[in-house]
């Protein structure tokens, strides 16, 4: 239930900024908890919900206030980040990766898929979604975009 609220909203607010002007830079990062259910098979669901607010904190702490963040079901959170361009969507992915991957609490990395915002809201989200998938496949803890793989090694510091 809850998770259907956010996905609302997260659509409600990817829909205000693809139809304000398409014309403006932004980007769409899906990212996913890696091996999740050996966490919640190993530790429990009260466990895993506890891990997936200190993801989600960590994923708000990593991106800019005006970005905005949400958890859109199971393991995956969206963070759309308005009037960022290629570059710059591609270092917060990094960040957010890395904050996670370094954070001694958090026993899990993540994989993230990225695309760029167009006028076209499926578009973007296939876009994301597929560079997502073949992110996992590359063996997931790193991020690709739909034009291609990102070094996963490089985690630059936050702006």
């Amino acid at each position: 239930m809850i998770a259907d609220v956010l996905r609302r909203a997260f659509d409600d607010r990817m829909h205000a900024q693809v139809c304000a002007d398409s014309s403006v830079a932004g980007a769409l990062l899906m990212i996913d908890v890696d091996a999740f259910k050996a966490v919640n098979d190993t530790h429990g669901h009260a466990a895993g919900d506890r891990l997936l607010r200190l993801i989600g904190a960590a994923i708000t702490g990593a991106t800019r206030s005006h970005d905005f963040a949400a958890r859109i079901g199971g393991d995956e959170f969206a963070v759309l980040l308005p009037r960022a361009g290629r570059e710059q969507a591609r270092r917060a992915a990094l960040r957010i990766r890395g904050v996670i991957a370094d954070d001694g609490d958090l026993p899990v990395t993540v994989t993230i898929g990225m695309a760029t915002l167009s006028s076209e809201i499926r578009a973007i989200v296939l876009a994301a979604d597929v560079a997502l998938y073949a992110a996992k496949a590359a063996g997931r803890d790193c991020v690709f975009d739909a034009d291609g793989h990102v070094d996963p090694l490089q985690t630059p510091a936050r702006p």
